[in-house]
């Protein structure tokens, strides 16, 4: 397993909100050496193994994915997903345990890619995107929206919403 999503329902509309063809990983890391000048990027496929494990706790369920054995870096990064009883939310967290000389200088977490559009049509699909005050892209699938921002920087704030009239996602920090 690489940890990889394999489905986003939104369980309300039944419509599966996952790219069927995604192959990016679930989370990315730029690492640093200041005084070296030193870069590298990595991913949840740098990981040489994922252990997958979940908990229940009343009516809180948990699913936790442990990622260890890098070969570039001492890094455990340690990925959670909660889930509620009655809420509509998942909340997702990430933990990287550095061992390494390594700094870490940005964390893109959770990767997610998803369904070219939503429902029968994409005209009336929306794309929320938190550059500066935010920016609305109509009809994704036909407008091919390329953008990324970081946060702090550029992204105003920590969100992203996709959505039409019957079904979304709502994700935020």
């Amino acid at each position: 397993s690489t940890g990889q999503p394999v489905s986003i329902v939104d369980k309300e509309a039944g419509q599966e909100l996952w790219s069927a063809e995604a192959c990016d990983p679930l989370f990315s890391l730029d690492l640093c050496r200041p005084a070296e000048g030193q870069q590298i990027g990595l991913s949840a496929f740098s990981f040489g193994r994922v252990e997958p494990s979940s908990k229940q706790t009343g009516d809180v369920s948990e699913l936790i994915l442990e990622f260890s054995d890098c070969s570039y870096a001492d890094l455990l990064a340690t990925c959670r997903f909660t889930a509620r009883k009655g809420s509509p939310l998942i909340e997702s967290r990430m933990s990287v345990k550095n061992g390494s000389d390594w700094a870490i200088r940005s964390v893109d977490f959770p990767s997610l890619v998803l369904a070219e559009q939503i429902g029968e049509r994409s005209e009336d699909d929306r794309v929320l995107f938190p550059s500066m005050g935010g920016v609305v892209f109509k009809d994704p699938a036909k407008t091919k929206p390329n953008v990324r921002a970081n946060f702090p920087g550029v992204a105003s704030y920590q969100m992203l919403a996709y959505y039409d009239g019957s079904a979304g996602l709502y994700i935020a920090t």
